[in-house]
């Protein structure tokens, strides 16, 4: 707000501008030189912000976080080590460098994985992978310790057989784990109709241990096939 003080002539008569001055008002204060013949006026503000806001008649601090002195705009802005709390949504597309404290949601499509899977410093889990599509011919192996994994390259555990049959004749047969039988597929009576057997315990493999297939009271069983079930761990 300008200040004039005028000198006056009394009545309706006229005057002239003696001295001008700067009133602090709104957020804005000023100053003055050669205030009484030609005034030369600074304005200035006592606010000490990034940004400023202004509602129509007055300006004041806009309301912020963090530190700085930078305005950031929408388009390719460079952010300095900010928090970002959780955003709502965001695509990472060409985002780069390590980040040590992620941690990964379920992933829940692999539709282009082949190959075995790996992890360097965290647990993978397959969950009902399949192995030993089919198993031996029967045939004159009565009391026969027949490798199904001689050797675990990893641990899993085995969930199920499926499918075990013959195609004639009749067999018993158990599935061990290093020469210990696996809870309820320890004695399964084999005929030529398929039969799904859940495993119930003693069924964790270790890497390194041997499963095996043992037959047992073989009348003429002829084209034994099973498939199992097993969970990687």
């Amino acid at each position: 707000m300008l200040k004039a003080v005028t000198n006056s002539g009394g009545g309706g008569g006229s005057g002239s501008v003696t001295s001008v001055s700067v009133v602090s008002a709104n957020g804005l204060a000023g100053t003055v030189a050669t205030a009484t013949t030609t005034p030369a006026i600074t304005l200035s503000t006592s606010i000490n912000a990034p940004v400023l806001a202004g509602n129509g008649t007055a300006i004041s601090a806009a309301t912020t976080t963090g530190t700085g002195s930078t305005v950031v705009l929408a388009t390719s802005p460079t952010l300095v080590t900010p928090a970002l709390g959780t955003p709502a949504s965001g695509v990472a597309t060409n985002l780069t460098g390590t980040a040590s404290g992620l941690t990964a949601g379920t992933v829940t499509t692999n539709a282009n994985l082949t190959g075995p899977v790996t992890s360097s410093g965290n647990a993978t889990t397959l969950v009902n992978a399949v192995a030993f599509a089919s198993g031996p011919t029967v045939a004159n192996t009565t009391g026969n310790n027949i490798a199904l994994d001689a050797y675990a390259l990893f641990g899993y555990t085995i969930n199920e057989i499926y499918g075990l049959a013959t195609s004639s004749g009749t067999c018993t047969v158990a599935i061990q784990i290093g020469g210990t039988n696996v809870t309820s597929l320890s004695s399964l009576s084999v005929t030529s109709t398929p039969q799904n057997v859940a495993a119930t315990g003693a069924n964790t493999v270790s890497a390194t241990n041997r499963v095996s297939l043992v037959i047992t009271s073989n009348s003429a069983g002829a084209n034994l096939e099973f498939t199992l079930k097993i969970t990687r761990t």
